[in-house]
Parts: C-alpha cells; structure tokens; sequence
C-alpha cells in the first residue's frame, strides 16, 4: 500500500477515535519515513491522547527539531504536554511562543490561560481565558479549549466575587457543552447568591455527568456540604460510601457514611446504608449500635422506617438472632399488617428455619400487597427458591423466571435483532411442534448451575431439537464429548449476531425445566432427569495417574469442606458453605487408603492443622491446583472412589461420573437451611446417587459428621 494511503487510512483512525489502529498504521509509515516531522508530532499527539506524556514528550520535540522554521500547532501540543507533566515554566514558554507566531488562535490563548491558572497567576489567566473567549466568538463552532477557557474565566470570577458576570460566562457555557466543572462552579455562584433553588439544579446535572466517578463525585458532595446545602450533600456522602466500599476503600466508605448521617439524621435509609456497611466488614458491634440508634430515632414513626426494620432483622438473622428478628417483625406488623417489606422480612426468617410452608405464605401476601415502586422480582424469586425445595416444581419454574430482571436489569434476554428490548418471558413448549426447530441455550450462573440445568437436554433432543449451547470455555470440551449438543460455543467468543438468523429461539439454561414442563402433571416432562453422564479424555487421566502413583495405595477420599461464591465489597450476601475440616479427622484417621484434597484456595495453615492432628499424616494429599484445570478435575474424580463435601462443581462433576460408575460414593454435606437442590429429605431427586448429611437447625455438624463416619469407615 502506498506511504500516503496509509497515512491517510492513519488519520481518518486517528480523527474517528481509533487511536490503537491509528498509531499501528502511523508507525508503518514511520518505518518507510523515519524522520517525519509530521508522522512524528502525529504518534505524539495520540501519545498525548493516551496520557503518555514522556513518551508524547519525546516524539513532538523531535518533530519540532526536525522543523527548519517554528510551528504553532507543534508548539501548542508540545506545550500542552508540559502542562500535563506539570512543568509548567517550559509550558509557559512554549505556549508564549505558539502566541507570538499565531496570536489570533483561541486554543493557544486557551492554553496559556490553563497553564496561568496552574500556576495560580490568576491576573494571567483571566487575561488569556477572556482573549480565547473573545477569539472564538467568530467561530461557527467552539472547541472544547475554549469550553475550558470559559470555564476557567468563570472559575476566576468566582473567587474574587464577581458572580453575575461569572455566571454568565458559566451559563454560556454549559449552552454550549454541558460539563462537570462547569455546572460546579455555576451552582456554586447561585449558592454563593442565595438562591439554593437553581444551585440544586445546577448540582443534580454536574452528579448525572460523574455518576460512576468517585473522585468527582467525593468533589461534588464536599463542595455542597461546605456551601450548606446539607441534605444534598447528604444524599451523595451515603452514595460515596456505597462506591467506596465497592471499590474496598473502606476507611473512606465509614468516613462517608458517618458523614451522611451527620449532615441528615432524618432519613432511616442512610442509617441503613451505614449500619449495612459494618455488618458487611464485620464490625458487627458498630452494626448493631448504628441500627439501635436509627430504631431508637424512627422505630414504626412512619412508612419510611419499614426498610430499616427489614434490614435490621437481615441483620439478625445474619448474626444468628432468629428469634429476636422474627419478634421485631411480628410487632412491626401489629401497625403495618400488610407491608410487603415486613412481610418479605418474615418470609426470609421462616425460610432460614425451614419452616418452608409459612416462608411461602408470607412470600405470596407480600407479592399480593406489592404496590408502586416495590419490586416483586426479588419475591418471586425467593419463593421460587423455596418452592424448589420442597418439591413445588411447576409453580417453582415461573417464579423461577423472575432472577433475569435481578441480574440483567431486563424483563428477559436482549432479542438478538433489537438488544434495547426483551425478549418475551418463556413459557412451557408444545412438543408436538418441536421437531427440526433449532434453540440456543445461553450460560448463566456458575459452572455447577451449567452443568445441572443442561441435564434437561435429552428432553429436547427425543423430540428432534437442535441445541446450541454457549456455555464456560472450561466446560465446552467437557460437554461436547457427552453428544447431546449440536454445538458447543465458548461463551467469550459468542456472538448473537453470528447466529441469530439461523435460530428459532434464544433461552437462558435455567429456563429449561419451564420449557419441558417438568413439574406437570401428565407430562413426560415431569420426571427430574438425572446429572449429565460424564467421561474424562484419556490424555488428563493418564497425566492425573502418574501423579497419583506417587500418593500409595488403598481407596481415593476426596474432600472439600468449604464452597460458595465469594461476597463482592457492598453487595448482596450470597450463598456459602462450609464446616470444618478438622471435623474429617476421625474420618481420615480410619480410612483405609489414601486422602486427596480437592478443595479450591486452601487457606493458609489449614492443612498443616489438620496433618498435625493425623495418625498417619502421608495419607492426606493436597490436589487442590487441579481445580484450576477443569478437565484435569475431573479426570482426578474419575479415579476417586468415594467424594465427601459441600456442593460445588467437583460435585456436579462427580455426579456425572457416577452415571457411568455407579459404584462411586458420593457424600455431600448439606448446610440449613439447605439449597434447594438437595431439598429436605433423605435424597434429593436431583442427584439420587448421592448421600446426604445435613446439618442440625442450630448450625451444628455434630450428628453430620457422627453418621458420615459410620457409613464410611464401615464401607472402607
């Protein structure tokens, strides 16, 4: 390709925003003329673009050199790059210079007005930003320096007092290119006037511009609170707090919310935000006096306080304290017997005490008194949890629908042909027109939830669907030797558009059970299949038996004591599971053969505990790093014989295999209240090869543990 075409392939990149392809296809050009000026103070300026201001640095200077006579623009830049590196004497100077050659460009003056500013030479600055201004006002359009450049003046203005011509420059302003900087200084000229009405205005744009910024917005709400306007400061401190404590900058989210409720003691929901946050670091005793002192404040005053009372019995329960929440709750419905909040509280406390029936009954009185802003989406989805449980399947998989509106913000699926709208929720499919239809199942979840849902898929294959499936690249390999799928697609290479014109209808994985009908009556539908049947390839159980050679002989113990997804700083709590290993050591201590551990992240210490309390400490084998290798996984529990543990994917996987090797034990210790895949019973239809141990009401292992050891040891 010709030198010029590149170059102007390079700028049209450059211009459009590409910066990437911009600079590839500049340094091309630089190979074939390596001391253009032009190519040079090009890369420069994209250097710039992308804050590398050494390397920008050193690119326009050479340009610069590489000039017989001076340029303004090479200058300008250059100067702007200076002016970034904060050495603001040389920006000074080269910006002068541009002056003098071009003293007619307003972003030149512009610039010397920003650099004027930097060095707090106000008298300066004010002078190059009202030259700037004044140059521009011929223009047909205005650049976002002289944007700058008004913004600035107004800035000027405002500090020496002068704020009607200051709040004209700023209003001209945000006319013509709305900004942060620019709204702040505006509401703090009508603040500084008294008239708080439009400063609020001019506060709510300048926060709907940073809403994810927590630096700028820190910015806004120190300067609102520092003008008086506490309430808005208020509302934006609790709002800091919640970015902070998302980003795990923990000191400042305290410091943010205390300051909160310091500027606004009359809202029950910064109380809440606060106390929430202590719970969530485990400052459990902050908690606790945060929540007393909000209920002492608001305790049943009015509507308002209802949040705070549902997330002070969260709070309970979290801690333990059933009882004293189910009895706040109970009193709080004496005034408000129909609040679906109260109502949500008593539900979530029934179902962590696996009183499943009430827990439903509450669920549906909250649903049926859920008015205007209350969301029901979390409801139905709470009841689909519990109805899962105990074995309500069909009514289970219409709430079931409900958690896509949670993850996604959405009703449904994007629909592939227009992404800003849902699909329509999904309904229970009429088999008789099924054949030669072709459906993509779309992942969600975690990789066990993958693998439990797509046990459904020989349903649709008896009656001649095609499947795609878009699942964990950990998982396709695995999936697409079972032969059930038509295609296996990585999920992080999937595309919609790719194969949206060759099928019928897009589904989420959990949404299979809905649409086979399981749960109906008089339906094939309605039988709970079995796990998936997995197989390892050869490859990985020839690699995983070399390494067990090593560990000796008798029968493989696997063991995982803890599972569960990590909790996201400031979000929701999330299901965990977990005893003690050290509750294995009577278990390990007699088995007859070997111990692998399975679990993922051990922590630090916690296997030289347990060796320290063997009999026999080179029976106990950490395997743990095969976790980071799915395939390797599951070829080391394809030479398991017996697995104890929480549910986790090994689990799932393990589940699978047994499906070929019935012979396999596998023994899962299932936290209460229980997930409600392993229901309440003795066994779970969802995974009938399995036995279960199921810890008390009370959190303890004890009898768990005590029933494990006789069926085990006993079969060893």
């Amino acid at each position: 390709m010709l030198v010029q075409q590149l170059l102007k392939q390079a700028q049209q990149h450059h211009s459009s925003g590409d910066l990437a392809r911009a600079a590839e296809l500049y340094e091309q050009v630089l190979e074939v003329r390596p001391f253009d000026a032009a190519i040079q103070h090009s890369l420069g300026v994209l250097a710039y673009q992308v804050q590398n201001y050494q390397l920008a640095d050193e690119l326009i200077s050479k340009a610069i050199n590489a000039r017989s006579k001076a340029d303004s623009v090479y200058l300008l830049h250059l100067g702007l790059v200076r002016l970034a590196k904060k050495d603001y004497q040389s920006a000074e100077e080269l910006l002068t210079e541009a002056s003098q050659l071009e003293p007619q460009n307003p972003d030149i003056a512009a610039a010397l007005g920003n650099c004027f500013l930097a060095m707090q030479n106000l008298a300066e600055a004010e002078k190059y930003c009202r030259a700037a201004v004044a140059l521009s006002s011929m223009a047909t359009t205005v650049e976002k320096s002289v944007i700058t450049a008004m913004n600035n003046l107004g800035f000027i203005l405002l500090k020496r007092g002068q704020l009607v011509e200051a709040k004209q420059i700023l209003k001209k302003a945000v006319e013509t290119a709305p900004d942060f900087n620019t709204y702040l200084n505006l509401g703090t000229c009508y603040a500084k006037e008294g008239d708080n009405s439009h400063a609020v205005e001019c506060f709510k744009a300048a926060e709907q511009l940073v809403t994810e910024s927590i630096e700028l917005l820190a910015q806004l709400a120190i300067r609102t609170r520092d003008l008086g306007l506490d309430l808005f400061a208020a509302r934006l401190f609790s709002q800091l707090g919640i970015l902070f404590h998302q980003a795990s900058r923990l000191s400042e989210a305290e410091q943010a919310f205390k300051m909160s409720c310091t500027l606004d003691g009359t809202q029950p929901k910064y109380f809440v935000n606060m106390a929430t946050f202590f719970a969530d670091v485990d400052k459990f005793e902050e908690a606790q006096q945060t929540f007393s002192h909000a209920l002492d404040t608001f305790k049943f005053e009015n509507e308002a306080a209802l949040d705070l009372i549902y997330n002070y019995c969260l709070f309970l329960s979290r801690v333990g304290a059933l009882n004293k929440a189910e009895s706040y709750l109970q009193e709080a419905m004496v005034q408000w017997p129909n609040a679906p909040t109260i109502l949500t509280g008593l539900a979530h406390i029934n179902g962590l005490q696996n009183r499943n029936e009430e827990a439903i009954d509450y669920y549906n009185r909250a649903i049926d008194n859920g008015v205007g802003d209350f969301d029901l989406s979390p409801l139905f989805y709470d009841r689909a949890l519990i109805k899962l449980r105990v074995g309500d399947f069909a009514s289970a998989w219409q709430d079931y629908r409900h958690r896509i509106y949670d993850e996604i913000g959405m009703r449904y699926l994007p629909d592939p042909a227009n992404p800003a709208e849902a699909l329509p929720l999904p309904e229970r499919l009429d088999k008789d027109s099924l054949s030669g239809k072709h459906f993509c199942l779309l992942k969600e979840q975690g990789l066990g939830d993958q693998l439990f849902f797509l046990r459904f898929a020989q349903w649709f294959k008896q009656y001649g669907v095609k499947l795609t499936v878009c699942v964990d690249a950990k998982l396709s390999e695995i999936l697409a030797r079972t032969k059930l799928f038509d295609l296996v697609v990585d999920s992080d290479m999937f595309n919609y558009q790719d194969i949206s014109n060759d099928v019928d209808n897009f589904y989420y994985m959990g949404d299979m059970p809905l649409l086979t009908g399981h749960g109906s009556e008089n339906d094939t539908g309605n039988q709970s299949p079995p796990p998936l049947a997995l197989r390892a390839d050869t490859f990985h159980l020839a690699n995983i038996q070399k390494r067990l050679d090593a560990c000796g002989e008798g029968p493989l113990l696997g063991i995982t004591w803890r599972a569960g997804t990590q909790r996201r700083a400031g979000g929701p709590l999330t299901l965990s599971k977990e005893f003690a290993v050290t509750d294995l050591i009577n278990l390990i201590n007699g088995w007859s053969g070997q111990v692998i551990v399975l679990q993922r992240q051990v922590e630090p210490g916690e296997l030289d505990e347990l060796r320290d309390r063997l009999d026999s400490p080179s029976k106990l084998h950490d395997f743990s790093d095969v976790n980071d290798n799915l395939e390797e996984m599951l070829a080391l529990l394809e030479k398991i014989d017996t697995y104890v543990g929480v549910s986790n994917t090994n689990m799932h996987l393990f589940a699978g295999l047994q499906e070929l090797e019935p012979s396999k034990r596998a023994c899962v210790m299932v936290p209460s209240p229980a997930e409600w895949r392993w229901m309440t019973e003795k066994k779970s239809v969802w995974f009938h090869r399995a036995n279960l141990y199921r810890q008390s009401p009370d959190g303890d292992w004890y009898s768990a543990i005590t029933a494990l050891e006789r069926d085990l040891l006993v079969a060893s």
